[in-house]
């Protein structure tokens, strides 16, 4: 017996077969043979015929008929003409029709980069072609956040369509690695970009992690995860610029090694690319006599946060200064914070190897005490330790090991050191007694008072060194928190920019992406900066000037010729503030935009803060 058979492939597809099924002795059900006829075209219920089918019997034509299938005589198309009849097709829809494509977010970015050296910092390194495809790929991480194989379909719909640029997804992923490849061709940029941001001398200097899903990536380590991931990570050292709000340099680097580790090498790297008589202002994670000294004979400036726990010189300037504070003459505002501040000489000794003297220079040590910080840290405090010991007496242990298991598990390692494990007493307890009982009534729980005593010492109390002599308790803290910036700038690259990840599996193209990301973070800071100077980032955030500045379009004609959109009064405001000129060179009449922008720029107030 012979009959028809249709069988979908994928969401459009249907192929048709011939089965034919007959019994075979010995065996209890028919045996089927199927025969590939070719494909249903479901519009016209017809067969289209197999390339290499022979022409349908009468008997098989009254089959299909049977089925509701007719045949005409057609056959399938070969694929490659297939491409090429949808490359026609897209070629004269092109041809013969207009497009809508946006001009705003290109124009803005590639305008600030323009303007600030960044454009031509790339063409000096890369060459003209490789760095518009730099830029229109930072230019869509800025914009979008998404992932580079949807560049291409992105650029369409803007102005880059006209650009003649390959950014494919295979062409981009062969850039990656190419830039990855080729540090030489990276050093070359932060030379020309040092130079176009002035040479700066105040410098920031950060690490953050990156966690990787990759398994074979040589460059990700077990570390400490900055954001509580349990995920091998890839560190990212950044330096970044007081003066001028923007990224400079930075470096990839293992992610097992610590912070105070890489600051030396950091500081060789920007000197050997052409910075010199600098200034770091670092957190006190880099914080070593070993990286004070180097910059101490470097002759370079530093403000630093210093280590009080386990710093007996911290401790020994904390404990002859802490009268101080209880002075109205040692009070200091900043930020509307009042502070109570000290200064003293901080000796910073470098312990010299064997057979060699130790070595030692002298600085100002900046001491603070905040005691509206110090009240929410003693209040937290208490009541994280109240809370633990609640949670002891409902829980029950086998042994004295499992006790103390349990409470470095729940208190953590940090805060383990509070609190004394020990057997319980039996009889009545003696009056104030504080300790907590465990459910089973074999062991107790008390706060370690000593330990607890010398924690509360020193809550709302920081230090900040720095090696210039002159500077006041303002400007120590000014330097000292500063390095927000740098928080921002990690936040942006991981949050606004889609690099909270990394899904590359080779190193190179690692490189090449955070290479990426470093331009598409320095556009983002490009525009706040704009935005900063003009005095309206407390109204009008970057995603939001992002957002006015896509409501410049244009309809673009098969000719060639193109014509540009209304654009609404909000985002002529923002373009005449951040760009002014860009939108009259569109042929963009600006209108009352351009007195909105003088009046807001007349009336930016600057200060200190």
């Amino acid at each position: 017996m012979s009959y028809i058979v249709q069988q979908r492939f994928g969401k459009d597809r249907v192929h048709v077969y011939l089965v034919d099924s007959h019994r075979v002795e010995g065996r209890t059900y028919p045996v089927q043979k199927r025969v590939y006829l070719g494909v249903l075209d479901q519009d016209a219920s017809d067969l289209l015929l197999g390339r290499s089918c022979p022409e349908p019997t009468a008997e098989l034509v009254a089959l299909l008929q049977a089925k509701g299938i007719s045949y005409s005589g057609r056959k399938v198309v070969h694929a490659g003409r297939k491409r090429l009849l949808r490359e026609r097709e897209i070629v004269l829809k092109t041809l013969t029709s207009c497009h809508d494509v946006e001009l705003g977010r290109v124009s803005l970015l590639a305008r600030l980069a323009g303007d600030s050296g960044l454009h031509g910092s790339l063409i000096r390194a890369f060459g003209e072609q490789d760095a518009q495809r730099i830029l229109a790929a930072a230019i869509f991480e800025c914009c979008e956040g998404g992932a580079l194989c949807r560049l291409e379909d992105w650029a369409d719909d803007t102005s880059l369509r006209d650009a003649d640029l390959s950014l494919s997804p295979s062409s981009m992923t062969r850039l990656l690695q190419h830039l990855g490849e080729h540090s030489d061709l990276r050093n070359d940029f932060f030379r020309a970009w040092f130079k176009a941001s002035g040479n700066p001398k105040a410098l920031i200097s950060d690490t953050t992690s990156i966690s990787s899903y990759a398994e074979k990536l040589c460059l990700a380590e077990w570390g400490h995860n900055r954001d509580g991931e349990h995920l091998p990570q890839v560190n990212l050292n950044m330096v970044y610029s007081r003066e001028t709000h923007l990224p400079l340099f930075y470096r990839l680097i293992h992610g097992s090694i610590a912070d105070v580790t890489t600051l030396i090498n950091t500081s060789q790297a920007i000197s050997k690319l052409g910075l010199s008589a600098y200034t770091f202002s670092l957190d006190r994670g880099f914080f070593s006599a070993e990286n004070l000294h180097y910059l101490h004979n470097e002759k370079l400036g530093f403000t630093i946060g210093v280590p009080v726990s386990n710093n007996r010189e911290a401790q020994r300037l904390l404990d002859k200064n802490r009268l101080k504070f209880r002075s109205f003459k040692s009070i200091v505002t900043f930020d509307d914070t009042t502070l109570h501040h000290a200064a003293d000489t901080y000796v910073v000794t470098k312990r010299g190897r064997k057979g060699e003297k130790d070595s030692w220079f002298a600085a100002t040590a900046h001491l603070f005490l905040n005691k509206c910080e110090r009240a929410r840290q003693e209040r937290e405090l208490a009541e994280l330790l109240h809370g633990i010991m609640t949670d002891f007496s409902r829980t029950s242990f086998s042994t004295l090991e499992d006790a103390q298991a349990w409470l470095t598990a729940t208190a953590g390692k940090s805060k383990a050191d509070l609190f004394s494990v020990r057997k319980a007493t039996r009889g009545p307890r003696e009056e104030g007694d504080c300790a907590a009982i465990s459910k089973d009534g074999d062991f107790q729980v008390c706060v370690a008072e000593k330990t607890y005593a010398a924690t509360m010492k020193n809550l709302g109390m920081f230090m900040v060194l720095n090696s210039d002599r002159e500077a006041n308790a303002e400007e120590t803290l000014r330097d000292n928190r500063s390095r927000d910036c740098q928080e921002k700038v990690f936040d942006i690259l991981k949050n606004s920019t889609g690099n909270d990840r990394l899904r590359s599996a080779g190193d190179d193209s690692v490189e090449g992406r955070l290479f990426l990301a470093f331009i598409a973070v320095t556009l983002f800071k490009l525009l706040e900066n704009a935005l900063r100077k003009a005095d309206l980032l407390g109204h009008v955030s970057v995603n939001k000037a992002l957002d006015q500045a896509r409501k410049l379009r244009a309809v673009a004609y098969p000719d060639g010729s193109r014509i540009v959109a209304e654009v609404p009064l909000k985002a002529r405001e923002i373009f005449e503030v951040v760009a002014p000129g860009m939108l009259t060179a569109l042929a963009v009449d600006p209108g009352s935009a351009t007195a909105t922008a003088r009046r807001w720029q007349n009336n930016v107030v600057t200060s200190k803060r």
